[in-house]
C-alpha cells in the first residue's frame, strides 16, 4: 500500500469515529430525557384508594410497606409506611387523618408525614412523590 492509500484509509477511519463520539452525547441525552420524562413505577389505579382512605402498596427500591391516600378528590400523598422509631407498619386513621405505629403510638400528619407526636420525633414518614397517568398511580 502506498503512502496515498494508507493515509486515505487512515482518515476515513478517524472520521468515522469521529461521527461515532458525535453521536454518542446525543443518544445518551435521549436516554437521560426519557428518564427524566418517565412517571415512575406503578403502585397500583387510582381508584383502588377512597377519597378519605388509604391503600397499601411495596415501596419500589426497597420493598417496605408503603401506604397512599386520597384526602381530598384527586390529590394523593405516598409514603413509606415503616415508623423511623422502631420499624413498626404504620396505618392511617381516616378520622383522625393521620398515621399512627401500632407499637409506640407515634403520629404523623398524613399531607406532610411529620411526626406530630411519640418517641419518633423528630423524625417523619419518608414521602415519595406521585404521579398519576390514565388512572394508574406512579412513584418514584
Amino acid at each position: 500500500m502506498d503512502r496515498r492509500r494508507f493515509l486515505a484509509s487512515v482518515s476515513t477511519s478517524v472520521v468515522a469515529a469521529g461521527a461515532a463520539l458525535w453521536r454518542a452525547p446525543s443518544a445518551w441525552a435521549a436516554s437521560r430525557r426519557e428518564q427524566s420524562t418517565s412517571p415512575g413505577t406503578a403502585i397500583g389505579a387510582a381508584s383502588r384508594v377512597p377519597v378519605g382512605g388509604s391503600a397499601s402498596f411495596r415501596v419500589p427500591g426497597n420493598g417496605h410497606p408503603g401506604l397512599v391516600i386520597q384526602p381530598v378528590k384527586g390529590q394523593f400523598y405516598a409514603y413509606d409506611a415503616r415508623c423511623p422509631h422502631m420499624g413498626c407498619t404504620v396505618g392511617y386513621s381516616s378520622a383522625a387523618k393521620d398515621f399512627v405505629c401500632p407499637c409506640h403510638h407515634s403520629t404523623f400528619a398524613a399531607t406532610s408525614g411529620a411526626c406530630t407526636a411519640g418517641p419518633a420525633f423528630p423524625r417523619g414518614l419518608t414521602r415519595h412523590p406521585v404521579t398519576v397517568v390514565k388512572g394508574q398511580l406512579y412513584v418514584k
